[in-house]
């Protein structure tokens, strides 16, 4: 970790409403797993908002039966993280909570 200097901080560092591709050179993942063992990559990610996931779904003719968010995330993102019992990852207890996950389900409508 510490590969970039978003990896300690919780800062923005991009426009979350973009609605776009976002390009980036990096030797880790979005996940901050194990560096890739060639040098830097180009990464492209895209940006999709909750509003553009939920449209999508209900454009599809499917309806949200639920959605929850969570201030858990299934990898450690930051270096100041710690595990939970269940094997999940959180921000320390003394920050302010923050929704850095959420799940969706979504039914035939």
């Amino acid at each position: 970790m510490g590969h970039d200097r978003h990896a300690r901080s919780l800062e923005v560092g991009h426009d979350y409403l973009a609605n776009g591709v976002m390009h980036r050179e990096s030797t880790h993942t979005y996940t901050d797993g194990p560096a890739i063992e060639e040098s830097a990559k180009d990464f492209f990610e895209w940006m999709h908002g909750l509003d553009d996931v939920i449209n999508a779904i209900t454009g599809a003719g499917l309806r949200v039966e639920s959605l929850r968010e969570s201030p858990l995330l299934p990898w450690r993102r930051w270096e100041r993280m710690s595990p939970t019992p269940e094997g999940w990852w959180q921000l320390p207890a003394d920050e302010p909570r923050i929704p850095l996950f959420y799940a969706l389900l979504a039914g035939q409508g």
